[in-house]
């Protein structure tokens, strides 16, 4: 019993009752005896031995800690009995040791991350390397295994460049071994077993060191192993060849771009059916929208495509997400700026002083239904090898002028393009506000 508590009582015991209480009926017997039962009532809260049960519950119950001491020093908030622990973060067990939730007792074992020295602490109370599930702790490219391991692949979509992280955490359309789970590697955009020391390579795959590729398409080993292509370059089915208006057709697969914009989608058509007309052998061309086509990472853009599969675009940088990664990433040689008053086609830092050089500076009062500027334009991205057909207008109407002329000039004739970008100005002649043969198209610059 506190001794601070034991002593106030009995002082206020030995205190005599004075007149008030006597001369108004007071009973000093009375007062005795209701510090009597003060003092038992102390004596029961301290001395645990004796407890008595707090109002309305069982005799032997307690309602706070302070009615219980070891070995079971915690009260059950719940059943009202003294336990040995509780779970949680106070649990009353030692740093080593956690609280069973069925025993309700200290056993062996790590309560939280804190209490390993590496790694964290599993449901069974295990220090392991890691724990499953989106934020396992792993480093990047590596998920957390079912035997609570760190092992290479793939623990998200975020982990993908093509943002598609599959069931088995190899990721959709890789661009390196790192993307890739089980002990498979990157083999021309995709996860396959090494091929080393046994060849063991599908068909239409030659074995290049320990990785299988497809030498009609890949970019590291286009037409042999060991042959890559420049940063200027695809790969084609034969060989390495310039990204120039001129080798379009040598991609045997198109994938176009829908950004969901009208006047892109339209004009994407007319190139589709354009490039299938034109070429020969005409390529596979598919068009589906730019989030859903594995082509691209769904939201920055970045392509993944790879060699043999050409991205072709219609509109520019404000729809299109690939034509906004590639020039934001100072891939393609020219680039849109638009300050609310002038537009601009920019060059890359060769002009004077080192600035960006104009290829056009047009002011947007210029730019209208019947009078735009447009852009005709091949590019590769060298970490994944893919050619982009860009093709946009300043305006809306500019980037149909651009499809129609695409289509209808330059690829019948497109042996003689040798060039990587195209710039014109359109003027629409019979004011029908629409492409042909009757408007004005004047080039404007072009560069290999």
């Amino acid at each position: 019993m506190d001794a601070r508590a034991d002593a106030s009582i009995v002082d206020r015991v030995g205190e005599p009752t004075d007149g008030r209480d006597a001369g108004e009926g007071g009973d000093a017997g009375a007062d005795v005896d209701a510090l009597d039962e003060a003092y038992a009532d102390v004596v029961d809260a301290t001395d645990v031995g004796n407890v008595d049960a707090p109002d309305g519950l069982p005799t032997g119950s307690c309602s706070t800690d302070f009615g219980c001491s070891a070995p079971t020093p915690r009260c059950h908030p719940a059943t009202h009995v003294c336990v040995a622990c509780l779970v949680g973060p106070t649990d009353n067990c030692s740093e080593a040791q956690y609280c069973d939730p069925n025993l309700l007792s200290c056993q062996t074992g790590c309560k939280s991350n804190a209490s390993c020295a590496t790694g964290v602490c599993s449901a069974d109370h295990v220090c392991v390397e890691c724990t499953p599930g989106a934020s396992d702790a792993c480093p990047a490219g590596k998920f957390c295994s079912p035997q609570f391991s760190c092992i290479a692949g793939c623990k998200g979509d975020a982990a993908c460049a093509s943002g598609k992280c599959q069931a088995n955490h190899d990721c959709a359309s890789c661009l390196s071994d790192l993307e890739c789970a089980g002990g498979r590697v990157c083999s021309t955009g995709q996860c396959l077993a090494t091929c080393s020391p046994t060849p063991n390579c599908t068909t239409g795959f030659t074995c290049c060191g320990d990785h299988c590729a497809d030498l009609k398409r890949d970019a590291h080993h286009c037409g042999a192993c060991d042959t890559p292509c420049t940063a200027s370059q695809f790969c084609s089915p034969t060989a390495c060849k310039p990204a120039i208006l001129a080798n379009i057709c040598d991609s045997p697969t198109a994938t176009v771009l829908l950004d969901g914009l009208q006047t892109d989608d339209l004009a994407s058509a007319t190139i589709q059916s354009g490039l299938v007309a034109a070429c020969a052998p005409p390529p596979t061309a598919v068009a589906v929208a730019q989030a859903t086509s594995g082509v691209i990472h769904p939201t920055s853009g970045k392509p993944v495509a790879g060699g043999g599969n050409m991205a072709v675009t219609a509109g520019g940088p404000f729809g299109q997400l690939l034509v906004k990664y590639l020039e934001t990433s100072g891939l393609t040689p020219l680039y849109s700026y638009y300050d609310g008053m002038v537009n601009q086609l920019r060059g890359r830092g060769n002009g004077e002083g080192g600035a960006d050089p104009l290829v056009v500076d047009a002011l947007q009062t210029s730019i209208t239904d019947s009078h735009s500027f447009f852009l005709v334009e091949t590019v590769v991205d060298p970490p994944s090898g893919t050619l982009t057909l860009i093709v946009y207008g300043i305006s809306g109407s500019g980037t149909q002028a651009a499809a129609w002329y695409f289509v209808q000039k330059m690829l019948p004739v497109r042996a003689s393009l040798d060039k990587s970008w195209y710039v014109y100005e359109w003027t629409d002649q019979d004011a029908n506000q629409q492409p042909g043969d009757a408007d004005l198209f004047t080039l404007v610059a072009s560069s290999p």
